[in-house]
């Protein structure tokens, strides 16, 4: 996620002005550099993380002069860089000794928030709710004008979603709006509003899913950032489909293909590309439908993206049939039955761990 970042350091005249007439002034400037330099990082980790590499790289060679606060954020997003790159037992590592270390109570629940998600990704769940309760610990406490509340909030509305937990996983979705809706973030609107509408939307409410969406695509487009664009997409395109306007579906979703081929996350293309089969489907369209399932289908194959996989194939089960395909049509939905029984037994670890780690933190 990002959002603007804040505007241009004064002009290097008076920069020089302000070092040659007051050395303390100009420790403090070079300290203003270094934060502004973690609050875009804060804002780019994941959506541009080549970009966010290159600034970690830049800070490492400053670390001795960066207060104690700002070298635990600069730890926080080198964990969270390693991750992004599948380099899962550094970033646990790091993540680990910073919730034994970190200086305020925002980057130790951070940190007990991105090791939650990587230990979800890993299929230890128990750890996953051991860690993402003790995120929440000091929730009250966390800081809400910069993203520490949001963030933790966001990460465990995504485990307890992902583990079933629908009624929690909703109550963090909505105390993420609340915190947008009282700070007036734009950043944080485009990403609640997203949330709500996406419950709306699973839950088939179609007038409420229309004014979330709305708000949702109001506030992403202010930010900028595209990747949520897309998502916001997928979920309008998923809009249309319930009120039977496939062409519209279809319609929207194409809009964004060169941009989503062109951001390359493999789980942003996964779920475009099952959207846009779905609608072509819906419309009838089984020639381009079967071109989409059959690149969802690789990909998630690929990289083992069980849940989308799971989606292809019921997808491809459906396309098959209306080709008459029998046999493929069978073959694909036999996969897509087995995937379904091991996420339901995923799902139902994911709950057990849940208690056993309610209990054990009691």
């Amino acid at each position: 996620m990002k959002v603007l970042l804040l505007r241009s350091l004064k002009t290097l005249l008076l920069c020089l002005l302000v070092l040659f007439n007051n050395p303390s002034k100009g420790n403090e400037q070079e300290a203003i550099n270094y934060d502004k330099q973690l609050e875009a990082l804060e804002f780019i980790k994941t959506s541009n993380p080549q970009r966010a590499r290159e600034m970690l790289r830049e800070l490492e060679s400053s670390l001795s002069e960066l207060s104690d606060e700002q070298k635990d954020l600069y730890k926080l997003y080198f964990a969270h860089s390693l991750a992004i790159m599948g380099e899962y037992d550094q970033s646990q590592r790091e993540l680990e000794n910073l919730t034994l270390t970190a200086t305020t109570i925002d980057l130790k629940a951070r940190a007990h928030s991105l090791l939650s998600n990587i230990y979800l990704f890993e299929g230890e769940y128990k750890d996953a709710f051991v860690h993402s309760a003790r995120s929440l610990e000091n929730l009250a406490s966390l800081d809400e004008k910069k993203l520490h509340k949001f963030a933790v909030l966001q990460n465990a509305s995504s485990l307890y979603k992902q583990s079933g937990l629908l009624s929690k996983a909703m109550e963090y979705s909505r105390q993420m709006l609340s915190i947008a809706e009282k700070q007036k973030d734009v950043l944080k609107l485009c990403v609640g509003n997203y949330e709500m509408a996406s419950w709306e939307v699973e839950k088939s409410s179609v007038e409420i899913a229309d004014l979330r969406l709305k708000s949702a695509e109001d506030y992403c487009d202010k930010t900028g950032d595209d990747i949520f664009k897309v998502l916001v997409a997928e979920r309008r395109a998923e809009y249309y489909l319930l009120i039977e306007n496939q062409d519209s579906a279809i319609n929207i979703l194409k809009a964004w293909e060169e941009r989503v081929k062109e951001i390359d996350y493999k789980s942003l293309s996964n779920l475009y590309e099952i959207k846009l089969s779905e609608a072509y489907l819906a419309a009838e369209k089984i020639d381009e439908a079967l071109v989409y399932a059959n690149s969802a289908y690789e990909r998630t194959k690929k990289y083992n993206d069980s849940t989308r996989l799971m989606e292809a194939c019921k997808l491809l089960a459906s396309i098959y049939s209306e080709l008459n395909d029998l046999e493929k049509s069978v073959e694909y939905y036999q996969e897509y039955m087995q995937l379904e029984k091991q996420l339901e037994i995923i799902t139902n670890q994911r709950k057990l761990a849940y208690y056993m780690a309610s209990v054990q933190s009691d």
